[in-house]
């Protein structure tokens, strides 16, 4: 199983993941300020690793 890993130092805050994710896991602060993933739910479709345009997000192996 893998999850998505933001490395928030290069994250912009450009909210592609929140649109891309089709079980909708990704969201931002109320203040636009950091991303976070949830974990659980997580498919491992790799489209927020795709569409990152600074490459912030990695999918990671979990067990």
């Amino acid at each position: 199983m893998k999850i998505p890993y933001i490395k928030e130092n290069l994250c912009i805050h450009c909210n592609i993941c929140v649109k891309v994710c089709p079980r909708k896991l990704f969201t931002l602060t109320p203040l636009g300020v950091t991303v976070k993933e949830h974990k659980v739910g997580c498919i491992s479709c790799s489209l927020c690793e795709e569409n990152c345009p600074t490459n912030a997000i990695k999918l990671i192996n979990v067990s």
